[in-house]
Order: C-alpha cells, then structure tokens, then sequence
C-alpha cells in the first residue's frame, strides 16, 4: 500500500532549502561585491580562500568547496557525527555562488568595473556592508538549522579533542587565518579583517536572537488585577502571578510577569502609568521569547 505524500511537510522542507539558497545568496553578495575585492579577509574559510586567490589565482569558491569537504571528511571521521544533508547543500551552493555570480553579473551587462573592484573601494564602508551582507545570509541560514560548513568544524574538533572552549577555539582559527592574511596583504588590511570579524558576528546574533528579543516587566502594584485585566484585553498579551512578601511590610502581594514585544514597551509603561503611578517596575530584556504570541518551538 502507497503512502501518501504529506504536502505540507514536502512544502516546508522546500521552503527552508530556498530560505538557505536565499541566504548562502546575500554571503556571496557580501563577499563577492565587497570583501573580495578589497582583499578583506574576516577569517573562516572564505577568507583564507581570499588569501590563496590573490597568491595563485585559483577560484575563491572552488577552493572553499575544496576546504569544506576536508573538513566535513574530518568532522564525520573524528567527531563521529554528520553535519547534515542541509549544512552540506549550503556548502556546496555557497561556493558555487561565489564563483558564479561574478558570470551572472556579466550576462546582465553590469559594469566590468564593479565586478573586478567591487561597489566601493572605501576600506571601512567594504568591511561594514560586506559583513552586514554575509551575517545577514549566515544567521539566516543557522536559523534553518544549517551552517556553511568552515572553521565551526575545526573549532568543534580542537573542543573534543583539546579541551578548549568552542568561543575561544573558533577565535583561534579566524586569528590565525586573520595574521596570514596580514602577511600577505599586510598589517593595515588585517586590522580590517579583525572590524569584519566583529561586525560579522554581532550581526548573526542579532539575526538569530535580534528578531525574536523582547521585554520582561515585573510590576509590583497595589491595582495587579486591575493591570493585568487591561493587559489582557487591550494587548492580548498573558500575564502571571507570581506570589511576594515585601520585606519590610510582611504583606504579600502580587508580582505581575508580563512578556512583551520591542515595540509594545511604550504602550504597557503607559498603562502601569495610569492605572497606578505608584507602581514599582523593573524593565529588562528578554534575548529570545518562545511560545504563543511570539515564535513557535518548530
């Protein structure tokens, strides 16, 4: 007996792979269009794949391809795990883009110009937008549970097998890419590459944890049921009650725990504000809120 096909699990599954496409895309932008160009290497492979192109002129992604499958090889034999059929198709379409896309902007008719030097030859303008660029496509594609392969790896195995914390192995290798790249380009592009670093991973965080931050209030409040009503009806937010004991009163009362997006921060300050001025709120922030009205686990 055939099984029948469930369409909306085929269809989620295409929608992510387009979604990786989609963000393994704006890293071949970054990287193509402004870093590569500028001789910007922000460690990783892609920017030790920099180094190698301007030392033998051999293709920028071919060689993040070759890199990538070493250490796919690497991580499968030593790390007893398989990154993934996604992370694995991210690889493989990043390096073609990175190759591909300087020939797709010639059969567009771009200008020759732009291709070879690409769209500013501004050091610091090149590093930011680059970055913004390639950690835009990164965090998209690590919010689908995917990665493009890279120094991660090297620095998952210098974890197992060394003891070195995974922030501070990774670290490591961009250094090390990052001091090559000095060598070669020199000390001044170097300290460009160590801005794109940075820019580069505050940019993923934002991406990952950015776009689903919020607010916590912890109200402390003589009219709680009051203010917990309106929150309800007019924010369709939920709120709890937690039970406390003011230390110096004795008396107990309740704290009301509302979670909140960004922008609706205003709208509950101002009906604390009203209900009762009084009030005691404490405001801080919450770096990812799961669950209803907010993102889903899946």
């Amino acid at each position: 007996m055939n099984k029948k096909v469930d369409f909306g699990k085929l269809f989620k599954v295409l929608e992510s792979y387009l979604i990786i496409f989609f963000g393994t895309l704006l890293v071949a932008i970054g990287l193509d269009l402004f870093l590569i160009p500028n001789k910007i290497t922000a460690g990783g492979v892609s920017g030790l794949s920099t180094v190698l192109h301007y030392m033998f002129n051999v293709p920028v992604g071919g060689t993040m391809l070759f890199f990538n499958t070493i250490l796919f090889v690497l991580a499968f034999l030593l790390l007893g795990r398989d990154f993934g059929v996604k992370s694995i198709f991210a690889t493989v379409v990043l390096s073609l883009q990175v190759d591909g896309l300087m020939y797709f902007l010639k059969f567009l008719g771009i200008s020759q110009h732009i291709i070879k030097h690409g769209l500013t030859n501004d050091l610091l303008l090149a590093t930011i937008f680059g970055d913004i660029f390639t950690g835009v496509g990164m965090g998209i594609v690590f919010i689908q549970n995917s990665s493009t392969g890279g120094t991660d790896i090297v620095a998952r195995i210098l974890n197992r097998f060394k003891g070195i914390p995974f922030g501070r192995s990774l670290l490591m290798v961009d250094a090390l890419v990052t001091i090559f790249a000095g060598v070669v380009f020199g000390p001044e592009l170097a300290m460009y590459a160590i801005i794109a670093i940075f820019v580069n991973s505050n940019v993923i965080d934002f991406i990952i944890q950015g776009m689903n931050q919020g607010k916590k209030f912890l109200i402390i409040s003589n009219k709680s049921e009051e203010i917990a009503d309106v929150v309800l009806k007019e924010m369709n937010r939920g709120a709890t009650f937690l039970k406390g004991v003011g230390a110096y009163s004795g008396k107990e009362r309740n704290i009301i725990l509302v979670a909140v997006r960004n922008r609706e921060l205003v709208k509950l300050r101002e009906i604390v504000r009203k209900i009762d001025p009084d009030a005691f709120v404490l405001v801080s922030t919450i770096y990812e809120v799961m669950g209803k009205g907010f993102k889903r686990f899946d």
